[in-house]
């Protein structure tokens, strides 16, 4: 009886509420105050990360994070590297995607090609959404960073987003190639990421 009486008396209602309070205060606190909001976390992978096609075992290098094509396949070859792309809170719905990527091609004699595909569970169906090619920008001796923008799914036939996670797998494959000695293809990283529709 005495201990019941303590747990509803008025002072145990009290310490009882201030441990409640001084429990979320810590909470609170313990967020850093310059933390980044879940919408802006998009995914990224350096290209050193990727899992290397079978057929392209012994044809690239590594350097700093980024995967170049090597000399070992002589004047003319292709190397393929695929990267899977798991969710983030940045990959929402109503939102269009972006497709980033830091590459180097250094001439008519080097390519880069990068497809951003999906994989359906259901019908087991691979579609590509999208593509970036170096050959379509300016060649540099420096890598640089090129981009395409999605559009929701919403407005048909064309449209693409990375954002489906229940329905789809998604994952981006890689091609280094040359075709002459002067050919310095490589994949320095790679983001894929979201921007919303409505602000």
């Amino acid at each position: 009886m005495i201990q019941s009486f303590a747990k509803n008396s008025k002072p145990g209602r009290i310490h009882r509420l201030l441990a409640v309070i001084l429990s979320s205060l810590f909470l609170f606190s313990s967020i850093p105050a310059g933390a980044a909001p879940l919408s802006d976390q998009p995914w990224t992978s350096n290209g050193s990360t990727g899992t290397v096609d079978e057929t392209s075992y012994d044809l690239i290098t590594y350097l700093n994070g980024s995967v170049y094509l090597s000399n070992n396949g002589g004047p003319y070859s292709e190397a393929t590297i695929r990267y899977n792309i798991t969710f983030t809170p940045g990959l929402t719905q109503l939102n269009t995607t972006i497709f980033k990527a830091r590459i180097l091609d250094n001439g008519p004699q080097a390519r880069v090609i990068l497809y951003l595909k999906s994989y359906e569970f259901e019908t087991g169906i691979v579609r590509t959404l999208n593509t970036i090619d170096s050959d379509q920008y300016l060649p540099s001796n420096n890598f640089y960073l090129v981009k395409v923008n999605g559009l929701p799914n919403f407005l048909g036939e064309g449209g693409w987003s990375v954002r489906e996670f229940k329905k789809y797998s998604y994952y981006i494959e890689a091609h280094l190639i040359r075709t002459g000695w002067g050919g310095n293809p490589a994949l320095g990283n790679l983001m894929v990421d979201s921007e919303a529709i409505f602000n």
